[in-house]
């Protein structure tokens, strides 16, 4: 329910930014400037090497998690855990297999 909602209240501000940015270029007799999504305007040569170098490091780091998450599961269980130390410790303390959880919501 909650993410409807949130999903509800983007689309409405969508529409209403939409509408004023319409109602102001009529208003104004504006013309509608064409942009592309995905620009190549580069300011210097500086600024097109680190935009290239930022998409390559940007596409190598989704296809590295997309391979970590979906076959090597397990080592992203490493970076989710206590260590084992913390869960050797609590499984001493305590009795019921339950109440773990309630140690690791301090986490």
């Amino acid at each position: 329910m909650f993410w409807i909602k949130v999903g509800l209240i983007a689309i409405i501000v969508f529409v209403v930014i939409s509408i004023i940015k319409l109602l102001l270029r009529k208003l104004l007799k504006i013309e509608k400037v064409k942009k592309r999504v995905f620009s190549y305007n580069h300011i210097n040569e500086l600024h097109q090497k680190i935009d290239k170098g930022l998409r390559i490091f940007s596409v190598t780091l989704i296809l590295l998690s997309y391979v970590l998450l979906f076959y090597y599961l397990h080592i992203m269980y490493v970076f989710s855990t206590p260590p084992l130390e913390v869960i050797a410790s609590m499984s001493q303390r305590v009795k019921c297999p339950l109440t773990p959880l309630l140690y690791l919501s301090k986490w």
